[in-house]
């Protein structure tokens, strides 16, 4: 996904607007996760997909974990002990970023856990976001939630996808579809029932589109041509008859020259009719084509919205980002 910035000056709630495109101006560092009842190996994991998310969003540079305490480490700092937004800030000053996010994952029983969440604006030192969730279900659910966040935390409206899973639960026969693989095979299946269908299966929108415009545009040229080859049959068999009923000369040329303007007409509508249907042919199979070979686009179009608003109180900045395919 590719995304523009184009900068604008104008007054929204007399704040200053700033526009991010692919590299937002604000950085986040997300710390792993305090491990309560689980082990640590699971904590790190579930802390990644939370980053993984964050950088989904567009609104944020994410700074990912081994740079995170690579730098840490270089500054002497080993262990983190943190618990006051204070003390996340100077953590974030060290790494020289906008936000700080830190939490801890607590397992309260055999299937509840708790996600105690913190994001730290570094510069104002203060706790711009907290969120104390209790999730019913195992750490899978608890990765749903977290993605969930990442997204309510930049003010965006997170992906259908995301909701889905969470309105439906992750293994819901048609959350279980919308994730499963959109295979070449699948893609090559749809394009041959029709042109687009299998481009667009695989999330390729504006080509699936072309190729079934045109197809049906082929389609509609072919039928027309062959709807008017048909309507000049009759012409033809009445003005034979008459032509060959005529005793006259005069009645006789005039018949001829009929004749030869209906055949002039039907040979070109045979020969449009010709070109039209080998032209849908060939956009059938190139469109099966790119079904195949083409790369896949996930969700871009179904899941990602082409343009992102998001409000910083404390820089005072709102922000719109386009995407385009």
């Amino acid at each position: 996904m590719k995304s523009i910035q184009i900068n604008i000056i104008f007054i929204l709630m007399s704040a200053p607007i700033s526009l991010w495109g692919q590299k937002p101006d604000n950085s986040i560092a997300v710390l792993d996760f305090k491990p309560v009842g689980i082990e640590r190996k699971q904590a790190e994991k579930i802390t990644e997909r939370l980053r993984i998310q964050l950088n989904k969003t567009g609104a944020v540079q994410q700074m990912n974990r081994k740079w995170i305490y690579d730098v840490l480490r270089r500054e002497g700092i080993k262990k983190i002990k943190c618990i006051t937004p204070e003390c996340t800030a100077d953590l974030g000053n060290t790494l020289d970023v906008n936000y700080v996010v830190t939490g801890e994952l607590i397992k309260e029983g055999d299937s509840t856990f708790t996600i105690d969440i913190n994001m730290v604006h570094v510069q104002s030192r203060i706790t711009k976001k907290s969120k104390r969730i209790t999730v019913e279900g195992d750490l899978g659910d608890i990765v749903v939630e977290l993605e969930l966040l990442a997204w309510n935390m930049m003010w965006l409206k997170p992906p259908e996808i995301l909701l889905a899973k969470q309105r439906l639960g992750r293994h819901d026969p048609d959350v279980v579809a919308m994730l499963k693989p959109r295979t070449r095979e699948d893609a090559l299946k749809r394009a041959m029932w029709f042109p687009g269908m299998g481009s667009i299966y695989r999330g390729n929108i504006v080509p699936g589109c072309a190729f079934m415009g045109l197809e049906l545009t082929f389609i509609g040229l072919a039928i027309d041509s062959q709807r008017k080859f048909s309507d000049l049959k009759p012409g033809r068999e009445d003005n034979l008859e008459k032509y060959r009923a005529a005793t006259i000369a005069d009645s006789i040329k005039k018949y001829v020259d009929i004749l030869d303007r209906i055949d002039a007409d039907m040979k070109n509508e045979n020969k449009n009719l010709l070109t039209y249907s080998v032209s849908a042919v060939g956009i059938w199979a190139l469109s099966m084509a790119h079904a195949y070979y083409a790369k896949q686009k996930k969700d871009e179009f179904a899941y990602f919205r082409p343009v992102r608003f998001t409000y910083d109180p404390f820089t005072k900045q709102a922000s719109i980002s386009w995407y385009f395919l």
